[in-house]
């Protein structure tokens, strides 16, 4: 049988070799379920999935470790297309990230540098049970229950707390620290769209239910931490909440809440910091990072560390 001439707008592929950019979409399924939520370019907050009235986006690519095509940046000529379009040789990158990349600096970034990446972007556990598994467009779901079943814990969170301006359905996040010096002095002034916002976000294997989420202050002072359940905002999601594997959910607690909470406990002592606690319907607890209150002090949401008597 006379096989075809290869298309050379996909290297030298042949029918019986589909090109490397045609991994199925199970090889799609799986990367998103490996990442931890976010583009894998260092230091980069842009998550994978973005709500446009109440749709979700995705809002990163899918790149090559090693290039797809001959000519390419860090084009390995040894691998066979099956590797190209493999997991192992795939991560998400953002728009900006995926051209810094592969257009505007390709020979500043190295195989190897691309796999560190990888690797801390991923839940290794999963990763090393897909990678041992053959993954296609029907069997995803079913190994994803398999590793669930053999693995524990099975829910896993992370919770972050963060500052934010809010406009209309979007909310610009910033660390607290530094918060005031990314958007201004006039902050204050616009008190009502200041927010500290609890983020929870599920890395397990399998969907969580979000039944309180709870700002937990350390005192200097007698007696034990203070639990502040805030009201929810208008804007957050409805508790109780379920968050998928790979999604988050977001809670703002506007500024006034914060500052009446805040005045309450000072009445009696002094405030050392605070952490944002989230507690499941399964019972588990998950905390934020401790959070210094001088940096919320700083950050613009009008407290302050010694209220005038």
């Amino acid at each position: 049988m006379q096989m075809k001439s290869p298309n050379p707008l996909h290297g030298g592929h042949t029918k019986a070799s589909p090109n490397p950019h045609s991994f199925t979409s199970g090889t799609q399924k799986a990367i998103f379920r490996l990442a931890r939520g976010t583009c894998y370019f260092p230091g980069c907050s842009r998550e994978i999935l973005t709500y446009e009235s109440a749709e979700p986006l995705v809002d990163v690519q899918i790149a090559h470790i090693a290039a797809a095509e001959p000519g390419g940046p860090r084009y390995d000529s040894s691998k066979t297309d099956e590797e190209r379009r493999s997991i192992d040789n795939l991560i998400l990158l953002c728009q900006a990230h995926h051209n810094l990349v592969d257009k505007v600096r390709p020979g500043d970034f190295s195989v190897d540098e691309l796999r560190r990446w990888k690797s801390d972007s991923e839940d290794p556990g999963l990763r090393s049970a897909l990678l041992d598994a053959s993954v296609n467009d029907t069997n995803l779901e079913q190994i994803l229950m398999a590793i669930a079943s053999a693995v524990s814990p099975t829910r896993n969170a992370i919770v972050e707390l963060s500052a934010a301006v809010l406009s209309g359905n979007q909310a610009l996040t910033a660390p607290v620290q530094g918060f005031a010096e990314v958007f201004g002095p006039s902050i204050e002034l616009n008190d009502w769209g200041l927010a500290l916002v609890i983020s929870v976000r599920n890395k397990g294997l399998l969907d969580i239910v979000v039944e309180s989420v709870a700002l937990h202050w350390s005192l200097d002072g007698v007696g034990s931490p203070a639990i502040f359940y805030p009201p929810v905002n208008a804007r957050a999601d409805r508790l109780p909440h379920r968050v998928e594997d790979g999604e988050a959910g977001h809670w703002p607690i506007a500024a006034a809440n914060i500052r009446g909470n805040v005045q309450a406990l000072q009445n009696a002592t002094s405030i050392v910091s605070v952490t944002a606690m989230v507690t499941l319907s399964s019972g588990e607890q998950f905390e934020s990072p401790s959070m210094l209150f001088d940096d919320l002090v700083r950050a613009g949401f009008g407290i302050s560390q010694h209220p005038p008597a």
